[in-house]
């Protein structure tokens, strides 16, 4: 019982790697560190697949053809989605 407790205090201290090392907990604000980061993330659908289609990364890895059929299926599951009518 008392191995038990201690390793409970222990894991609330520390995350166990492995039972045997033990790595300190991480710390730090993230949501005061955005506002150094360089590169900001698309906040909307459509933002994100307007991106996609000016991105050299994604045309170099899928390739010319997969990359313009990527963004074309994205762009009509989008237009689906925002063409619904909800309550």
């Amino acid at each position: 019982m008392r191995c038990v407790q201690r390793r409970f205090r222990l894991e609330s201290i520390t995350r166990v790697d492995d039972q045997k090392n033990f790595v300190k907990q991480t710390t730090g604000n993230s949501y005061l560190k955005q506002k150094s980061v360089k590169n900001k993330f698309p906040t909307d659908w459509n933002s994100s697949i307007n991106l996609s289609k000016k991105s050299l990364f994604l045309k170099e890895t899928l390739g010319h053809e997969l990359h313009k059929a990527f963004i074309a299926i994205k762009q009509m599951k989008y237009n689906k989605v925002t063409s619904a009518v909800t309550e």
